[in-house]
């Protein structure tokens, strides 16, 4: 490729990439994400079989939903997947067996690629990133009861716990590509949520730059990291149950709701709710019940409702997949990889959806550094040409 169309190809490439996370964040709208994945795709792939552990997931997914019937579930549908159903005539049980197979695909895509950025654009980068979430928060958020920013998603209905999410996103593509604006703009959106959850995760990710030599030797395989993904989920559950029963007193660190740390008897019946569904027959056990709903009481933790929807065996496997994908990316990014496993326990985000993809996404970029010994040639010849 020409020396000078590749670094414009790559600015472009990564702010539509920025773009599309912002957006997948702030709409609920996927289409220009998947878009941005199949662009990279053919740019930078790579040779690799990790796609084949995927692959293996999809068809343990589909075996379940064709053999099982554990596809007909209510399904709170995004608005424009109820355009594109109304049109297509599609029912839920289509839906559901339609996403999990184009998910999969995009993250058999993910494995394929390696997109790298040049270091001389990432202040454009940062400042194309930047003016988009402007005005996205300027065009495109609200606040819940008057004072808990989130996005305008569509669900005639405002989510904090998920603009938080998104926001906590925003940070790890930031920090990845070093982006000191976007980072900060999405620090303060993340702020405004008033979510709680994530203050904890930002402060679990200044807790592990503490500790960073330890928790280096805590994530540097694939084995490690699951286990300490297990963890965390069980222990923030016990902990919420301690907190609900009044064993450990509640935190109150100053008025603001985004520190106050208290009982949520509703959040953890939902928790226990989605553990009783689960064992509730072995066929649950082994192949989940389907697509769970989205509002109403619904496990708001990443492994409860995974488990819950689709059942032990591709939960596993998928599990396996993900944390390989991570650790193989892991360097330098060890807190934030913490800090997102905490915060996937205090929302409904199950290992197979978006958030996950966007996650192992921000992973897989990398950027690089201009060879010295190229452009000095490039600038000596520039002179010479000049000189005669």
């Amino acid at each position: 490729m020409n020396d000078k169309v590749k670094p414009t190809l790559s600015l472009i490439i990564f702010s539509l990439l920025s773009i599309s996370i912002i957006i997948s964040g702030s709409f609920y709208s996927s289409i220009l994400f998947y878009i941005s994945i199949m662009a990279m795709f053919f740019i930078y792939r790579e040779i690799n079989k990790s796609w084949q552990l995927v692959f293996l997931c999809l068809l343990l997914s589909i075996f379940s939903m064709i053999f099982f019937d554990n596809s007909g579930q209510n399904v709170n549908l995004t608005p424009q997947t109820k355009i594109i159903n109304d049109i297509l005539g599609l029912n839920v049980s289509s839906t559901f067996f339609i996403y999990t197979i184009k998910i999969f695909f995009i993250f058999i895509l993910i494995t394929l690629i390696r997109p790298k950025l040049e270091n001389n654009l990432r202040l454009y980068l940062d400042i194309i990133s930047s003016l988009f979430l402007i005005y996205i928060y300027t065009y495109n958020t609200d606040f819940y009861s008057g004072n808990r920013l989130a996005f305008k998603t569509g669900f005639d209905r405002l989510f904090p716990g998920s603009t938080a999410v998104y926001c906590f996103l925003f940070m790890v593509f930031a920090f990845k590509m070093r982006l000191p604006i976007f980072g900060i703009i999405s620090l303060s959106m993340g702020y405004m949520t008033q979510s709680r959850s994530f203050s904890i995760t930002i402060m679990s990710v200044i807790l592990c730059y503490i500790f960073l030599p330890i928790v280096k030797k805590i994530t540097n395989n694939t084995g490690k990291l699951i286990i300490i993904y297990l963890l965390l989920g069980f222990t923030i559950l016990w902990i919420l149950e301690l907190i609900t029963l009044g064993i450990i007193p509640e935190v109150r660190i100053t008025n603001e709701r985004i520190f106050q740390f208290n009982a949520l008897p509703v959040r953890l019946n939902w928790e226990l709710l989605g553990l009783k569904e689960w064992t509730s027959s072995m066929q649950n056990i082994m192949w989940g019940v389907g697509n769970w709903q989205d509002i109403g009481p619904n496990p708001h933790h990443s492994l409860i409702q995974t488990l819950l929807e689709r059942g032990i065996i591709v939960t596993a496997t998928i599990l396996i997949f993900i944390m390989n994908q991570i650790s193989n990316n892991i360097k330098g990014m060890e807190p934030w990889v913490i800090g997102f496993f905490i915060i996937s326990y205090f929302f409904p985000m199950n290992l197979i959806s978006v958030y996950w993809l966007i996650l192992l996404t921000i992973f897989k970029c990398d950027n690089v550094e201009i060879n010295n010994s190229i452009l000095m040639k490039k600038i000596k010849n520039t002179i010479k040409i000049k000189i005669n």
